[in-house]
């Protein structure tokens, strides 16, 4: 992508309204294409009756809870037809029934087959990120089973598969944008929710939320898609579901930690050891869940539909499919011609079932559609293309007006308009004026309703709650009822404006809280660093206080040995002394290199030469006394350009020395090591690479590689303060250092550096 392209695509990031909008629009998520198939061959295999549909309603259960799509679809489904909310999907087909959920299906309600054509738009890898999803809800299960926080493991595992709900939202909503976050976080082993917040807008937390919300999922399913990915000490209180966020948490630290699949997130605020430990928990039940989790996810994926169906059996199902979806469409036709028959008595009790499905989590679009019917209904008319019915919100702290156009064609999608910046809420005079003249007080260009309406042939009809105006509804002057609709509004406007301000109330204080739980994630790693930082500062103090103590002691002892080493009379006696005078010197050497490590001194960056810098580093080594470093053969890939780096040179060449002396030491045999670096497509930076062919580390001590004194190697060998200073002169030339790992497959080292101007 050249630089104005990417330009471009920044100043079209999405909105939170922008979202909202485009998942009313959404009639599916991409579902993965073996789990579809397999659900559709059993569907068209069977003929639905009675005789076999407990087996089939279990066999279909089954396979639908393999894939996070379909289960969404499904419990969507169940939730929006009324009555209490079913949280599993054994519970949805008992509540809808076998032959409502097979319709559906069939018809390829909620979900999108990839065999129909959509899928094809994305590159989302659906297979590596439904096997994550799949082993995050096994694991939830498991924990649930173990007794951790009293939580239903059906409840757990559906959580589980949905953690990562909102992926699928961007995914389908925003794809090109969001593989550019993808490819970002692998490029850089990063937080892929930061990625996504700069290339795409949001993140996949506040994506899964609003979908969650307007699927009616259940609050246990926005809790987790929203928080699962946050330390436990920035989850709210208030979420009565936080036991059920950090067992998923710890669920989706487990799968990522073992590599089952792909989240797109490599950052690890901390270990599943220490999340258990901190829920209460055994800190082996993470590695007795890991052990076993991969087979286990194997064993639910065995027997799915093939990546290659046959011709005709593709062809019978998108026959199938078409022919629902006709039907159903045809229902939803009839259903509207029936409700526009009803007379004006009607739509009192229209208002009371109004009122009865609004609850206290009532999103903006949906709102506005009720309202729009209700007013349709008053009128008696039917709206169509040429005489739609326009209902909107008013602005509310600089946020646009927002309003559905619902002309009966499909589910109104929700627009936001310029408001006018004279606008301040307040009933005047001209909201009872003629439609042009109100718009005008509201909108900064009331020439945008051209494109739906003739402002001048319709009516307003405002909506006022404690003398504000919250918004109101278009509706075309000539219909039918127009006559009774004043004395109607008298009965039920109120109703209908304090609904309306209620909603958006509560809008405003959902992108409150929103922006709450993104500060929370930053405060909580400011906190990780504020807490290493205090760690260092006493490190620091108590290094120079002891050397000042120490230095003088030791003086003594060295002069002292070195008298008698010189006055030795036997060879024993001067080796004896000259051990004592080496070890001496050896303490001297550690608290100078603790008091450089915690007080390092300030960075002088300058211009450094990458290739030159590898090549001094490859003839050190070579020149080192200790055989172990001499004898390891490190290589220095070829570069494709001239790579320059703004960098301390000393610390710089310091840093190097540690990595490369840590890939050197960490085996018996004589190790190699490669160095390759490249320039960075996405940033100005340069991203160095240094691999070994070693034995690879354990989770445990990756996570604690980078902490001060902490060795795997044998003891005596270091003091644990290699990696730590390295990281340490990284940060302080403003770069970033991260480890990739597997036990028998060695380990990368990847430093990344602000380039130099060429």
């Amino acid at each position: 992508m050249d630089t104005l392209s990417q330009v471009g695509a920044l100043h079209n990031k999405l909105s939170v309204e922008r979202l909202d909008q485009l998942i009313c629009g959404l009639n599916g998520l991409v579902a993965w294409g073996p789990v579809a198939r397999s659900v559709l061959e059993l569907l068209t295999a069977s003929d639905g009756g009675a005789s076999d549909q407990g087996d089939l309603s279990q066999e279909l259960g089954d396979l639908i809870t393999l894939d996070p799509a379909m289960t969404v679809g499904v419990l969507s489904l169940a939730n929006r037809s009324g009555g209490p909310d079913v949280f599993t999907v054994s519970d949805a087909i008992e509540k809808l029934g076998f032959d409502v959920v097979r319709a559906a299906l069939l018809a390829g309600q909620g979900f999108i087959a990839p065999a129909w054509g959509l899928g094809d738009e994305t590159r989302f890898d659906n297979e590596a990120f439904s096997r994550h999803c799949l082993a995050v809800a096994i694991a939830a299960e498991k924990l649930a089973e173990l007794g951790a926080a009293s939580i239903d493991p059906r409840r757990a595992f559906i959580c589980g598969l949905l953690h990562n709900l909102g992926k699928l939202v961007l995914d389908r909503t925003a794809p090109k944008s969001y593989r550019r976050a993808i490819d970002a976080s692998v490029k850089h082993h990063g937080n892929l929710s930061e990625y996504e917040r700069e290339f795409v807008g949001v993140d996949h937390a506040v994506a899964g939320l609003h979908l969650a919300r307007q699927w009616r999922l259940g609050g246990h399913v926005e809790a987790v898609a929203w928080l699962s990915h946050q330390p436990s000490e920035a989850i709210p209180a208030s979420i009565s579901d936080a036991a059920l966020v950090e067992i998923v948490g710890l669920a989706d630290t487990i799968a990522r930690e073992n590599g089952v699949g792909f989240s797109g997130n490599f950052k690890f605020i901390r270990s599943s050891a220490q999340i258990a430990l901190q829920m209460g928990l055994s800190e082996d039940i993470p590695q007795q869940i890991a052990a076993e989790l991969d087979d286990e996810v194997n064993r639910r994926l065995s027997g799915l539909q093939g990546d290659s169906p046959s011709q005709n059996a593709t062809a019978h199902q998108r026959a199938v499919c078409r022919a629902n979806t006709e039907l159903g469409k045809l229902n939803r036709t009839l259903r509207r011609r029936a409700d526009e028959h009803q007379s004006g008595a009607e739509a009192l009790r229209k208002l009371k079932k109004f009122a009865a499905s609004i609850s206290p989590d009532a999103l903006l679009p949906e709102t506005l559609v009720a309202l729009g019917d209700v007013v349709a209904d008053v009128l008696s008319i039917t709206p169509s293309a040429s005489a739609p019915i326009i209902a909107y919100c008013c602005a509310q702290d600089g946020h646009g007006v927002s309003l559905i156009v619902s002309d009966r064609s499909d589910w109104p999608a929700i627009h936001t308009v310029r408001a006018n910046s004279a606008f301040d809420g307040t009933v005047c005079s001209l909201c009872d004026s003629s439609t042009t003249t109100a718009m005008s007080a509201l909108l900064a260009d009331v020439g945008v309703l051209s494109q739906w309406i003739d402002p001048g042939i319709y009516a307003h009809h405002r909506f006022v709650c404690q003398d504000r105006w919250v918004g109101g509804v278009l509706s075309p002057a000539d219909a039918p009822g127009q006559g009774r609709m004043d004395e109607s509004m008298l009965a039920i406007g109120d109703v209908l404006a304090l609904t309306l301000a209620m909603v958006r109330g509560q809008s405003r204080a959902t992108r409150l809280s929103e922006q709450l739980a993104g500060a929370g994630e930053v405060l909580a790693a400011t906190q990780e660093t504020l807490a290493e930082t205090r760690t260092l500062a006493a490190m620091g103090e108590m290094a120079a206080g002891a050397g000042h103590e120490l230095n003088n002691p030791l003086a003594v002892i060295s002069g002292r040995a070195q008298i008698m080493r010189d006055r030795a009379s036997t060879p024993e006696e001067q080796k004896t002394w000259t051990q004592i005078t080496n070890q001496a010197q050896r303490i001297s050497d550690i608290i100078t290199d603790m008091m450089d490590f915690a007080s390092p001194r300030r960075a002088a960056p300058d211009i450094v030469d990458v290739g030159g810098l590898g090549e001094e580093i490859v003839k050190t080594f070579a020149a080192s006394e200790e055989p172990k470093l001499s004898e390891c053969e490190i290589s220095v890939d070829p570069l494709s350009e001239p790579l320059r780096v703004i960098a301390d040179i000393t610390q710089l060449r310091s840093a190097f020395r540690e990595v490369v002396a840590n890939a050197a030491l960490s085996g018996k045999d004589p190790r190699k090591v490669r160095i390759s670096a490249a320039g960075s497509e996405l940033n100005d930076t340069v991203l160095i690479s240094i691999s070994d062919d070693g034995p690879g580390m354990t989770p445990q001590t990756l996570a604690s590689v980078f902490t001060p004194f902490f060795s795997a190697q044998e003891a005596g060998r270091r003091v644990g303060l290699g990696l730590p200073r390295a990281q340490k002169y990284i940060i302080n030339n403003g770069g970033g250092i991260w480890i990739e790992t597997s036990l028998g497959e060695g380990t990368t080292v990847f430093i990344e550096l602000p380039r130099a101007p060429q």
